[in-house]
């Protein structure tokens, strides 16, 4: 039997979904009370109402004008609950934490803060997935249509914020303390990109820049191919079809190569890395990296091929033009220019009380730098154009969310069937693991938490089989109450092992009895992995 999403008989059981809710907003709050983080919590939460909206309004047969549009305008809070409570969280950890007296306290206070976003992410994840667990709104048809909403509504925010910030650089004759024209600087700025990128020096690697390059040019390459009528004008699909593939061979390879160029690019010195390596592998890769007539072919490449690629995709456009599908299209669009004209309507004082308090949170010690350095930029820009820089950057943040979980279904990391309860799973699972390792969060809570993990997976997928094969509106409360107790038996016996593994270490002897809550998350990692084995 097939299930669609305007068919609410065949969507989870009303028990499993609730066992999903209630479960991740337990974790949240016994996770976030201990850490301190509520306020980012809530924003979690308040982020995940507007991701199952648009995903529902996306897939909306009737009035689709109206909910493209409001599906756009949902992308700010989206945005403002991801964004916002991550930065919240890292302000006020920040302004809490430092000064601190020794390099070895700084680096220490620093996992602090780290390990606490972690956390914030992990219980951002988890509301989204939760949410969505309601009615299984995500699928990867609502995942994309959702982010291509966010992306059009988001590119809106983007060219206003680009309008502004160069308008404000071009009504100014001087930049800052670089005493030069506009024109001048962007010269100096494209002679340096065009060094790095072309002509590169000839002493040492360049991997980075090279592998790039090569993945940029790989990509656009298959892109225009793609894009373009050429297996038809050819009468060669299969040979298209094939330097396609190999296109996308060159960018997978191009990709580790990228991986490897930013350890050595951030991470390792030129000096070790020849070091390590024989004379002649060394030379090769600095010939290789920092060859100029090569990296010409690269960029020549990628410009063809993102030159074609945009020609291809305009001539689809101009041949299936319709009113009415125009008008919907471009609804998102018109949502961003809404969000935009809200922020020109309430600039000044938000960009005034986000100043405040950041200024009012962070150590005294940066206070005053931050004060003279963010009033120059305000003197500079303007509210509007800082305002709706934040604007784009929340929009961002929200098209970058439903990009990833798109990804995350695409790769399979995430099943498509049982989106919410997975994701909301494996975000608690990485909060849970996260929190553990402060002295915040007993080894108790930790493991009941990663067993509320397990129950909100195991319950969501129950729930998604039973809608699937009998309906939600049949009585299905007494199996999955069986069903649920048995997960409950598991988590817990595999809790009480962890216990048991936790208690035989404190008695024993340690060099560094300080590593024994991370050994606690490492146990309680490895039994959870052997219960997903298992099952």
């Amino acid at each position: 039997m097939t299930r669609t999403l305007t068919d609410t008989t065949w969507r989870p059981t009303r028990l499993g979904t609730a066992v999903v809710l209630l479960g991740t907003l337990a974790v949240s709050v016994a996770l976030a009370r201990p850490l301190g983080l509520e306020p980012s919590i809530a924003l979690a939460w308040t982020a995940a109402v507007p991701f199952a909206l648009g995903l529902w309004l996306v897939t909306r047969e009737r009035w689709r004008l109206a909910a493209r549009f409001l599906a756009g305008v949902a992308v700010l809070p989206l945005g403002v609950g991801v964004t916002v409570g991550a930065v919240y969280a890292a302000v006020t950890l920040f302004g809490a934490l430092f000064p601190q007296p020794t390099p070895g306290q700084v680096a220490e206070a620093t996992l602090v803060v780290l390990g606490r976003l972690a956390v914030v992410v992990g219980l951002t994840a988890a509301a989204l997935g939760a949410t969505v667990s309601v009615g299984d709104l995500a699928d990867r048809d609502s995942l994309r249509k959702f982010s291509k909403v966010a992306g059009r509504t988001a590119f809106v925010g983007i060219a206003a914020a680009g309008v502004l910030v160069a308008l404000a650089a071009v009504g100014n004759t001087e930049l800052g303390g670089l005493q030069g024209s506009v024109g001048d600087t962007v010269a100096d700025v494209l002679d340096a990109v065009a060094g790095a990128l072309l002509s590169p020096g000839t002493m040492t690697p360049s991997l980075f820049s090279f592998a790039a390059l090569l993945v940029l040019a790989s990509l656009a390459t298959a892109g225009a191919l793609r894009s373009l009528p050429v297996a038809e004008l050819l009468d060669a699909p299969t040979a298209v079809t094939a330097v396609r593939r190999a296109l996308y061979q060159v960018t997978l390879f191009g990709i580790v190569l990228l991986a490897a160029g930013t350890l050595t690019r951030f991470a390792i010195s030129p000096m070790r890395l020849q070091r390590v390596l024989p004379a002649t592998a060394y030379d090769v890769l600095v010939a290789v990296t920092t060859l100029g007539a090569l990296r010409t072919v690269l960029v020549a490449a990628a410009a063809v091929g993102l030159a074609g690629a945009l020609l291809g995709w305009l001539f689809r456009r101009l041949a299936r033009a319709s009113a009415g599908a125009a008008a919907v299209r471009n609804a998102p669009t018109v949502a961003g220019g809404a969000l935009v004209a809200g922020t020109l309507a309430v600039h000044g004082p938000l960009v005034a009380e986000l100043r405040s308090f950041v200024l009012s949170t962070v150590p005294y010690t940066v206070a005053g730098t931050i004060r003279g350095q963010s009033g120059a930029v305000v003197d500079y820009y303007g509210t509007f154009t800082v305002a709706a820089v934040l604007l784009a950057v929340v929009l961002v943040a929200a098209t970058a969310t439903l990009v990833v979980a798109r990804v995350g279904v695409g790769l399979r990391v995430l099943p498509v069937d049982t989106f919410g309860p997975a994701l909301a799973a494996a975000g608690l699972f990485v909060a849970a693991a996260f929190a553990g390792t402060t002295d915040a969060v007993t080894p108790l809570r930790f493991l009941a938490c990663v067993v509320a993990a397990l129950v909100v997976w195991d319950a969501g997928e129950y729930a998604t089989k039973l809608g699937d094969e009998i309906g939600r509106h049949a009585g299905t409360a007494g199996v999955e109450g069986v069903h649920l107790v048995g997960t409950l038996l598991v988590g817990v016996a595999a809790a009480a092992l962890a216990v048991g593994v936790a208690n035989y270490g404190t008695a024993m002897s340690f060099s560094n009895p300080n590593a024994l809550p991370v050994a606690v998350v490492g146990s309680g990692v490895a039994l959870l992995a052997l219960v997903f084995a298992l099952r």
